[in-house]
Formats: structure tokens, sequence, C-alpha cells
């Protein structure tokens, strides 16, 4: 039986060395030991023994610490023969610099390095000896003495002339090494190896036999993370994900995403404000070796060059005013080629003529045949039937004096009367438009002609603007007419039309530069007004001079922030209800953007590449959705949008598993499944819930006629392979699946967490190591309430509160609404039988922009999963102050208490459930079957059926409350058994072994209750072979014992038929939070 492990590799902490390898320069106070010389060319530094002389080697003037990461690119210049050697940690034996002049002079030979008077470690990782060609392994030896300590894989081959990543991982007395990021020693200096103790401090040196030619680029060396600063860091840390933008970036010697990166900085208020942009590899910055950008209006800059590896220098100013402190980046191998062309190159890519917005006016003949056929060519014409010869919409000048029984209700009564209008127009002109690119037909053009002009004569700053989502669509509802019709427009038509177009845009566009490009996220424009405004100027560039403008800073702000809620991992963070609102943002702007430069954004953005897995595991086909953030709840399914999206990525990404979906959905659609009936659906959800075709549903549906119908779609894959566990660390999801992904969600057992790093903002909602369940596709343990409106009362006081979802109060208290109130997934590990999952919120209940702290000092919920149907849920709580904890829990159906056994029990439409509920302390129970606020449909909302909204579901909601105390702990398992017939479900019988600990079938739980003991978890399945634990300590298992290689670090162990699966888990924070703990470091008084 053989034994898997995982590879942990420590973080990188600051950079505490740099040297491009580049110039002469770059290596003064280098010393070269024996006859070699070095070359410089191309940015690289050649080394060599001239006439292959002797050995040599060139010495770092550094000396590094105990604890480093040191990398670098090497290249072989001659492969005939060669030995390369790196040293390191290298000092006297007796503690002297290597440099000390007392020690005896080197000249090269190699007994002077590994049998004198010099202590030190060396690699051999290229050994190409005349005397023993192409070794094939590397060899580790700790000198002096020349002792062999470890024989390893092949580094460099003899014959290799590739450009090789050489990693040294120096992590005290263990050490590591990697080429191309494949491990090729792994040795720790134990008190068994002499001499001793292990070689802490020293110089690193590059040896070379008188043979080799090698030559070398982009040395880099930071401290390792020291994980207890990281983890006082954290406790303290502000924010991860600010409001706006607070510090600049990229910066702190971090390595940039990119090459070339968004230089992004802390706007300056005002308008008419510009800035002064330098960016350089001299931090003097000289005029000659410098890049430029002059007169900016708003705070980015995006270098449209590639940029050479190294150490990259940059400030900014507002114009006239003093340079900013200097920011600094590396570039290096992992920088992702970036490449998009000038804002320049796109405004010359776009046609000429009228029409370009629908359709280019060249292949307008072409794209009417294409389309023809269509269902959705069908609908649309079908539609645009209902609005000719029809009399638009009017302005209603007496919106502004609508009133609501408060400030709030008024103000959104106001809006959603401005809406209604714009989005009235909008409804009428676009069908009529597209009927006629597609018919040609004269009665669409006269009437949405007769409609643009209408709104031509309504004021831009009156009743209209006060709804965004309204002005913006009667904007680009003219824009369109403009574009589509605009030969056949006379000219005081036209000059009507740009007018209020413009006067419409430029008012978006000066609300927006130089303050919304800084924003973590500002809603409506990234759902919709930001897309409304760039087909605008598209519409009217060439007619309008300052669209020229706007759409500069829309493609620059699209390349810099987009996609703006998702992390590399693939997720969204405003849930599956509102990423509809940015589906057709996220597909059509980069195929505008590729069409007018060649330039494919979704190729060259990783997110895309992922984020079919986001909805494949958090909202999967005849299933309810991961239930986080505004409106998720209400989803009984993925319908039409979401088909409609799956298909756009099959073609765009080639995704086979978003080809899968596709078809899935478009299946689980045809058989409506019960427990859609059940939702409250209100009107703008009714296409999503009712389109059962890919052509029936309106998301993307031009797109497909323009774009996607002429791309061929991957061939699906079944996702059975894919682990039934993810996390999605970028926005702080966890989702775990009782079953593959593949089978129907009839028994699925799912379970989701959410900690997010953006925190409670905008749509999100203040859930923070909260939870949902769903079983068989339906609603289980879930968060209940109603969004109505952003303001109402019921909204504000329960919906929009941690008391509405599966999460912990203090003092009864939740989390404020703001970025400060965040949280992340600290540990995640998944195997066959466990999936296992930490989510930090000890952040999470404090902010100072709402002037709101809990006292909370520490909040990890673990949450593991035992298939094929038992979820454990393990609590680790701690206050400044003695306080009141409760465990929430919440049903759509009734939850039943049995307070003597600790059990409490509900069900849903496809199963039973059943949760046993300890804690550390004494725990009063309590149910009840109403809200705290009422729900009231003051806004008159509609339902699926055009109804008025009853709210009238007021679900189960559970609370456990401690007594008061400083510390908690709870334990919760969770058993879910299906309804085969009429008779009460069968669970696993609970024994109790021991005060903490809990048999559930298999499975035995041991978890640490008593607040006097550390926090632990231990989980072990004899019969299946399993073993786990959340601290990394002893585990034994099929008569071996294992212990993780960290403190801290979660451990699993899963027996196969052929070997043992070893699995750690460290504790980690989000990438995120590693330039927010650099920027309030240094922030902090006495780090400057």
């Amino acid at each position: 039986m053989s034994l898997l492990a995982a590879e942990q590799i420590p973080s990188r902490g600051a950079l505490i060395y740099q040297n491009n390898f580049a110039r002469p320069d770059d290596i003064e106070g280098w010393r070269m030991e024996g006859p070699g010389v070095t070359e410089f060319r191309g940015g690289w530094m050649e080394m060599y023994s001239p006439g292959k002389e002797f050995h040599h080697v060139l010495w770092g003037p550094e000396d590094f610490p105990d604890r480093f990461i040191a990398e670098w690119e090497a290249q072989n210049l001659n492969t005939d023969d060669g030995l390369c050697i790196l040293f390191f940690a290298a000092k006297g034996m007796d503690g002297r610099n290597l440099f000390d002049p007392s020690l005896p002079k080197r000249d090269g030979t190699f007994s002077g390095y590994t049998k004198g008077e010099v202590g030190s470690y060396h690699i051999s990782y290229h050994a190409n000896n005349p005397k023993r060609p192409d070794r094939g392994k590397a060899h580790l030896r700790k000198n002096n003495g020349f002792n062999l300590v470890q024989e390893g894989a092949e580094g460099i081959s003899g014959k290799s002339t590739a450009v090789h990543q050489l990693k040294l991982v120096k992590d005290g007395a263990h050490i590591r090494f990697f080429v191309d990021g494949r491990k090729v020693i792994d040795w720790t200096d134990t008190d068994s190896s002499e001499p001793r103790p292990h070689y802490e401090s020293g110089k690193i040196g590059f040896r070379q036999m008188q043979w080799t030619h090698f030559r070398y680029r982009n040395f880099r060396v930071w401290e390792i993370e020291n994980s207890d600063q990281v983890r006082a860091g954290m406790a303290e840390l502000p924010v991860i994900h600010a409001k706006k933008r607070i510090w600049a970036d990229p910066a702190f010697d971090r390595v940039a995403k990119r090459n070339s990166p968004s230089l992004q900085w802390v706007t300056t208020a005002g308008k008419g404000r510009s800035y002064d942009v330098r960016l350089s590899q001299d931090e003097l910055f000289p005029a000659g070796n410098s890049i430029a950008g002059n007169n900016l209006p708003w705070g980015l800059f995006n270098p449209h060059q590639s940029l050479a590896q190294g150490r990259w220098f940059w400030q900014h100013r507002v114009e006239g005013g003093p340079w900013s402190g200097t920011h600094s980046f590396l570039i290096t191998s992992e920088s992702q080629d970036w490449d998009p062309p000038p804002p320049a190159r796109f405004l010359a890519g776009i046609p000429g003529d009228h029409p370009r917005r629908l359709v280019d006016k060249s292949n307008w003949d072409e794209f009417r045949k294409r389309a023809a056929p269509t269902r959705e060519a069908e609908r649309i014409v079908a539609l645009a039937e209902l609005y000719v010869g029809k009399s638009p919409p009017e302005e209603d000048l007496s919106i502004a004096g609508l009133q609501g029984d408060d400030a709030k209700k008024t103000d959104k009564i106001q809006k959603d009367a401005s809406k209604l209008v714009g989005s009235e127009l909008f409804a009428g002109v676009d069908p009529l438009c597209k009927a006629y690119v597609l018919t040609g037909e004269v009665k669409y053009r006269k009437t949405a002609i007769r409609w643009a002009i209408k709104a031509s004569t309504w004021d831009p700053a009156g009743v209209t603007r006060i709804n965004d989502f309204g002005d913006s669509r009667i904007m680009l509802s003219m824009a369109t007419v403009y574009d589509t019709f605009h030969d056949h427009l006379d000219e005081s038509q036209r000059v009507a039309l740009l007018r209020s177009i413009e006067a419409r845009a430029a008012h978006f566009y000066q609300t927006w530069a130089n303050n919304k490009e800084g924003v973590v996220l500002s809603n409506h424009i990234w759902q919709h007004t930001f897309h409304y405004l760039f087909d605008t100027a598209i519409a009217v560039h060439g007619d309008i001079p300052a669209a020229a403008t706007w759409l500069t800073y829309l493609y620059e702000t699209f390349l810099a922030r987009a996609p703006i809620l998702g992390g590399e991992d693939g997720g969204w963070v405003h849930g599956f209800s509102y990423f509809r609102m940015n589906m057709d943002m996220l597909i059509d702007i980069p195929q505008r953007i590729k069409t007018y430069t060649g330039f494919d954004f979704i190729a060259h953005t990783p997110w895309y590449q992922e984020n079919a897995k986001y909805f494949l595991y958090g909202f999967p086909p005849g299933s309810a959705s991961t239930g986080f953030s505004d409106n998720s709840h209400d989803l009984p399914e993925p319908r039409g949008d979401y088909l409609a999206y799956a298909d756009a990525l099959s073609r765009l990404v080639q995704d086979p598993y978003a080809a899968w979906y596709r078809d899935r959905v478009a299946a689980e659609a045809d058989q409506l499944s019960p427990h859609v009936q059940m939702y409250q659906l209100v009107d703008s959800d009714r296409e999503n819930t009712t389109a059962r075709g890919l052509g029936e549903t309106e998301m993307l549906q031009w797109n497909r006629l323009k774009y996607l119908n002429q791309i061929p779609a991957a061939e699906p894959q079944s996702p059975a392979e894919l682990p039934t566990a993810r996390a999605f660390k970028g926005v702080g999801l966890v989702t775990m699946h009782s079953q593959d992904l593949s089978e129907p969600a009839d028994e699925n057992f799912f379970v989701a967490m959410r900690a997010s790093p953006f925190g409670t903002y905008s749509h999100m909602l203040p859930d923070n190591n909260t939870f949902n369940m769903v079983y068989g596709g339906d609603r289980l343990f879930y968060h209940t309430g109603f969004k109505v409106s952003m303001s109402a009362p019921h909204r504000l006081e329960y919906y929009k509160h941690t008391k509405s979802h599966n999460g912990i109060l203090i003092d009864r208290e939740g989390q404020p609404y703001h970025t400060e109130a965040y949280g992340w997934v600290e540990n995640f590990l998944t195997g066959d039988k466990l999936s296992y999952a930490v989510g930090n919120a000890s952040n999470a209940y404090d902010s100072v922009g709402e002037k709101f702290d809990a006292g909370l000092k520490t909040f990890r919920r673990h949450l593991i999963m035992l298939r094929p149907d038992v979820v454990v849920i393990y609590d680790e709580l701690e206050a400044q102050e003695p306080v009141e904890w409760s465990y929430l829990l919440h049903a759509y159906n009734e939850i039943s208490l049995d307070e003597t056994n600790q059990i409490l029990t509900t069900a849903n439409r496809p199963g039973h459930a059943r949760v046993y509920l300890t804690g550390s302390s004494e725990l009063d129970w309590s149910v009840t079957d109403e809200y705290e606020v009422p729900a009231e449909n003051w806004r008159m909302i509609k339902n699926k059926d055009g109804q008025l909204m009853e709210y009238t579901n007021n679900a189960w909601h559970f609370a456990a409350k401690s007594k008061k105390a400083r510390k908690m702990r709870f334990l919760a398992v969770y058993q879910v058994r299906p309804k085969d017939d009429e008779t009460d479900p069968v669970f696993n019988f609970l024994q109790f072994p021991g005060s903490d600990t809990v048999r559930v079938g298999k499975w035995k739980i041991t978890a640490a209750l008593d607040v006097a003991h550390s926090a632990r978890i231990e989980i072990v399945n004899t019969v299946d072979g399993v073993a786990f634990n959340s601290d990394g300590g002893v585990l034994a298992l099929a008569g071996q014992t294992f212990t993780g290689s960290g403190a801290g670090g979660a451990l699993l162990i899963e027996k196969s038929e052929t070997n043992l699966r070893v699995q750690e888990s460290p504790p980690e924070i989000p990438p995120a939070a590693r330039p927010a703990l650099m920027h309030y470091s240094r922030s902090r008084p006495g780090n400057n």
C-alpha cells in the first residue's frame, strides 16, 4: 500500500532582495571567485570561464535569513558539458561573514567550499560532467564535510535548452528545491545530520564547473511569511475590499497578476481633476526610460505594452501637484501575458457608417438571412408586433409629487415610477429596432422613430432622471433608433436625438469618471448602465465628439476591473439571482472588444474558464441554489437565463461542463420539478422560470443571433469526475454535495457556507459563517424573509439582519452591513467520503463605518460533510466579555423540538431532517413561525401570475440561546432521509460513549466542548477507512499513525484499495488580504 501526501508550500512574505541580472551594475557588490566572467545580453546575465579554464563561484553580497524563498530563471547555453551548483546559508564555520578577509582565500577549487572553514548547504541541480554525463539526479549536500544528505530527482537535464523556473525554499531546517514547479529536493536537517545545528543565515552563491555556460535572470528572495504575525494582523485588519479604494495597486513589491498591470490609485474628489502617471524600472524615473500617462481624467492607467521582467516603480499626481510616494511591483514569469490594444485602436475599429450597434451595415444582408429561420427572430418580431402603431409612454411630471409614508418610501416610489417610464420606452423601441433589422419592414421603423423623437422632448434632467435604469434605457433607446435608422432621419430629427442622448450620456460619464472606477462595486452600473452607455457611445461615436472620451473611459475601466465581483476561481459574490443582471454585460462587451481590436478578453481572463463550475456546484440543475445574497433564496432551479449563459460559455470558452449544464438545465425545465411551485416568484422572474428552450429565453437573445450561433459549442462532458465539494475562496463560498455532480438532484444533500472577504455590502447580506442546506433539490434549512425593497422595514430589521440566516447572534445582535464586516474560507479539503471547511468570521461583527462592535474575538465555523447523509457543524466562539450566544436555524416547514434529547426535526418536499445540537453551556430552545417584522407589499409588486404579491409564508425560526459566557462551543449533527413513503424516517441511532463524543452510524465524532481546552474536532470511520482531525494532531488508521506537518492544519486520511491518501489544509488568508495587511502595517505610526 502506497502513501499519497499533499505538498504544502509556505507563503511569500516581504520581498527582501531583487536583482534582474540584466546589466553590469546589477551585480555591483557581488564577488566572483575563480576565473569566471559575466556578460549581459538581452536582459540576461551569462556566466562562463573563458577557454573553460576552471571552476568559479559568484557570491551575492546579502546574508539571507533562516527562512526564505528564492526564485530565479536559468538557461543552458552549452549542452555538451556542465555542472551547476547553488550554495546557500553560507558563512564561516565559526559564524564569520563569508567575505571576512581572515577566512582562507577561495579560488573556485571545490574543497575550499566543501571541506574548508566554510559551512553551507549546496544543491547540484544540473549535472552533465564529462566523466559522468547527464547524471539524472540532483544532490543536496551539507558542508563542511561534503555530506550527501539527499539524492533527489533530476533537476535540469543535460540537453535541455529551455528557460527553467527555479525555486529554493529554506524553511529553517526544512529544505525544498523545485524546477518548473516540480519538486526535486525535500529534506529536513535533523539531529542525525552533522555538523550540528542546522545552518541558518548566510549568503547564496552560483557555482559552475569550468565547462559550463549558463545564463540567469530575475533573481528574487522573499522572507517566508510569519504565520503568527499574519494571524495577529488579520485580527486587527479593518477591511479587505474597501468600499472605495484606499491604497494603490499594484504595490508593496507584490508580483503583478498581469503583464502589463493596470495602475490604480486613490482618487482626489472634484470635477475636472486630471492625473499624471509615470512608470519605470529606475526609481528616479528618467525621461528616456519611463512610461508616462498625462492628463488622465480618471484614477487608473493601463500601459498597453508588455513590461520587462523585474521590479517596476510608479507614481501618480494630481495635475500640477507633487508626485505621490513611490509604489513598486514585480513582473515575473507568473505574470499573465495581457496585451489589449490601446483605446485608439478600439475606437478606430468602430465602423464609420450606420448602423453599427445591432448590426454592421456591411454585413446586414448576410445577418438577416442567417437570423431569419431562428426561434429568436420569430419571438422578436412577434413582440415588436405588439407595439406597432401604439403611442409611446408619456413623461409623467406628476412623478415628482408622489409621496410615501416616509422619505425612504417616497424616494423608492418616485424611482419606481421614473424607472417605469424609461423601461416602457425601451420595451417597445428595442424589439421594434431589432424587428426592422431582421425584416426591413417600414412599420417597425415608423413606430420606433416616433417613440424616440417623443422621448427626445423629455427633460433629460427632469423626472426621467430620478431612476438611473429608466434614464439609461431612454438614452439607449434613442441611440439605437439614431443608429439603426440614421439614413431615414431628417436633419432636425438627428439633431434632436443627439442633443438628448448627449445630455443623458454626459451626466452618466461625469458622475462616474474619477469616482466609480475606484469603488468596489456600483450595482446598477455593472448590472446594466455601464453596458447601456457603452452601446450608446458606439452608436453615436463620430457624431458626438465626447463619445470618444466616454468609450475610452469605459474601455479602460472594463479592462482594469471586469469581472468586478469574481475571483479567479470563477465565483460571483452577489449570488445567483443578481448574477443574472450581469450576464449580458459579461458576454457582450468582450465580444465588442474582440470585434474592434482582435483582443479576446474572455480567453485572457481566468475567471471565465472557471465560471461554469460556480453554477455547477452552487446552482445545480433541478435544484435550489446556495441561497446567499438578495433574492437567491427565491430561485427554485436554474432556467432560461442560466441555460443561455451556459450555452455562451460552452462556445466562447469551449467549456464542456457548461455544455453539459446547458443540456441538463433544458431537460430539467421540461420536467417542471414539483418544488418549483412552492416558490413565490415576482413578475421579473417569470421568464427565467418558464423559458424551457434556448431559443425561448430572452437572455443573450440578440447576442446569439449576432455572435454565438456562429461559434461551435464544446461537446458536453459529464462532471462526474469532478470533486464533490469545492471552495470559491475569492468570493468566500464553500459547496459540498453528497453525490457526484452528474447525478439528478432528487437525492442530493447539498450544503453551502459563506465567509466572504467582500463582507456585507450592496446585494450581499450579513451572512458570514452562515449556511444553507438543500435536499432533493428543495430548500431544507435556509435563509428566510423577503427583500421587498432596499429600505423596507422587513428588509432592514429582519431580511437584511443576520437573524434571518442560519448563523450566530451575539447578545441578539448580528453583523453590521459594511465591507468591514467580512470573513474568509480559512481551511478547505475534500476527499471521497469527507469534505471539510472552516469559515472565519472573527472580523464580521464590527465596523468602524457602522459604529458597531459586538466585542467578538473569534468565530471559526467548522463544516464537515460525511457522505452520504450527515453534516457536522462545530463552532468555536470567543468574545471580549461574557455574552449570550444564539444558534439560529430557519426552515420553510415546521420545526419540531425534543429539547430533552437535544433533537429538532423538520422536513421538505422530498425528505426529512434531524438535528442533534449541544453546546458548552446550557441552552434555552425556542421556535416560532412568525417574522419579527411583517413583510408588506407597499411597492405593489406582482407575482408570476400578475397578481399582487402576498407575503404570507412566514416559515419557521429556531434559536438556541446560551447563558452569558465569554467562550462558547456548539456541536450540531445533521442527518437527512428521503420520504420513501408516509412512514416516519429511520435515522442512524445516536450514541454518546463520552461527554465530547457522538456516534452516528459508522462515524465517531469527538469535539472539544470544554472551553478550557483548545478547539478541536476529530472524526473516524474505521469501516470505510477515514480519519480526520482539525488540528493536524496524531491520527491512527489502518495500523499507521500520522501527524500533520504544521500547527493548526486539518488532516484527512482516506483508505482506498491501493493506497492511503493523506491531505493537509493549513489555515490560509485570502490573497486579497495581503495588500491590505501591507497597507495597514505601513500606515501605522512607527512603520514608515
